[in-house]
């Protein structure tokens, strides 16, 4: 379903108005990850308040000095989507504030890089029991997936941020529907509802924790993560 652009217009700055309304809720309750720990860190710090500190694989450098920010980075090796290498994820463990089961449901980070078919960060894969999401790139254009029992919704950005350059992608599902929005930028709401996402997965950044290069690719990221955020109601 398409909406016009003054729909997605009151629709965007209704999600806006909410997020601000809860926003004491939000600062005490948010996962965020600012992803600035030094080099050689091993654990992503949450400083969101929800306490969920995450595992940071052995090879995604850490401390890494990018345009004035510390990042993240996924280095690129040969045969990202044949070799299942959970080194280059980082995780964060199951837990009941990572299930999709309020009103609404944003996830947002901020990322450089020049691949176009990547997983970027999800909880959960095809196949999983309580289904899942994901933000991957398809031909490097932003793409939002929630599954649930209710089916799945799926939104894809009309910008293409696989130009190295810094892009801000948000995945917004509410009861109306889901939204991506890129850069500040709102695309078009999917109408619909998945219903609870409730999965025992954790959320892994930089691609898949279960594949095999063959029954399913595991599709890494290379490139810059600066930070990554959950909100929810």
């Amino acid at each position: 379903m398409k909406v016009s652009g003054r729909a997605v217009l009151v629709v965007g700055l209704a999600f806006a108005l909410a997020v601000a309304g809860n926003s004491s809720a939000s600062a005490a309750a948010s996962a965020r990850w600012e992803m600035n720990e030094p080099a050689g860190a091993t654990t992503m710090v949450d400083s969101g308040g929800a306490g969920l500190n995450g595992v940071v694989g052995t090879e995604v450098r850490t401390g890494v000095a990018v345009s004035g920010a510390v990042v993240y980075r996924f280095p690129w090796v040969s045969g990202l989507g044949t070799a299942y290498r959970p080194q280059r994820l980082v995780t964060v463990a199951d837990n009941p504030y990572l299930d999709v089961t309020g009103a609404s449901y944003q996830v947002s980070l901020r990322l450089k890089t020049k691949q176009t078919y990547v997983n970027v960060i999800q909880k959960g894969q095809s196949g999983n029991s309580g289904g899942y999401w994901k933000i991957e790139l398809d031909n490097g254009y932003p793409n939002c997936l929630f599954r649930g029992p209710n089916g799945s919704l799926t939104v894809t950005s009309s910008v293409r941020v696989s130009d190295n350059a810094w892009h801000t992608v948000s995945c917004n599902h509410s009861t109306q529907g889901l939204q991506v929005v890129v850069d500040g930028v709102a695309g078009n709401l999917r109408a619909g509802s998945t219903g609870q996402i409730n999965n025992n997965r954790p959320v892994a950044i930089g691609g898949k924790v279960n594949c095999d290069g063959v029954t399913a690719k595991c599709d890494y990221l290379s490139g810059d993560v600066d930070r990554v955020e959950i909100v929810k109601s």
